[in-house]
């Protein structure tokens, strides 16, 4: 088991974390962590897998097939407060991009006159990445008295 540093302060969806995982030719299987905000990363291999992979139902002889217009649940909250949100959407909405991902793309998004702008949501994760506008420290800093923690 690994344990990754991340940013507790944090609103729910905010934080980045990415995971890279790799299974070699001798089924090794690495897995490498990085937080975006504390900059903490860890590394870990497993030798001894036992696994099966899952099959969608209309890969199974005789399953009935999926119905791609079906609502498919994007966020998971597991036991241990862990959020995961898809990184990948089924249709073409806006709403669906991360905040700061969507303001390196089109900053004119978060204009107040804009007819299809940014979400709160997508506002929020946009500011998450900027240091604060009072004393210049990162989100969640202890020694940030500024309110925007």
């Amino acid at each position: 088991m690994i344990t990754l540093g991340v940013d507790e302060t944090a609103p729910p969806l905010h934080e980045r974390l990415e995971l890279k995982v790799v299974l070699d030719d001798d089924l090794v299987l690495s897995v490498e962590a990085s937080s975006s905000q504390k900059h903490d990363r860890v590394t870990a291999s497993y030798y001894d897998l036992e696994f099966g992979l899952g099959l969608p139902a209309s890969a199974m002889p005789g399953g009935a097939a999926a119905d791609p217009k079906a609502p498919e649940e994007s966020i998971v909250v597991p036991q241990a407060g862990l959020v995961v949100r898809a990184n990948v959407a089924r249709d073409k909405d806006q709403a669906t991009v991360p905040g700061e991902v969507l303001y390196r793309h089109n900053s004119r998004a978060f204009t107040r006159h804009v007819r299809d702008g940014a979400t709160e949501a997508q506002l929020r994760e946009h500011l998450y990445y900027k240091p604060c506008a009072a004393c210049k420290r990162q989100w969640g800093h202890p020694e940030c008295r500024c309110g925007t923690a």
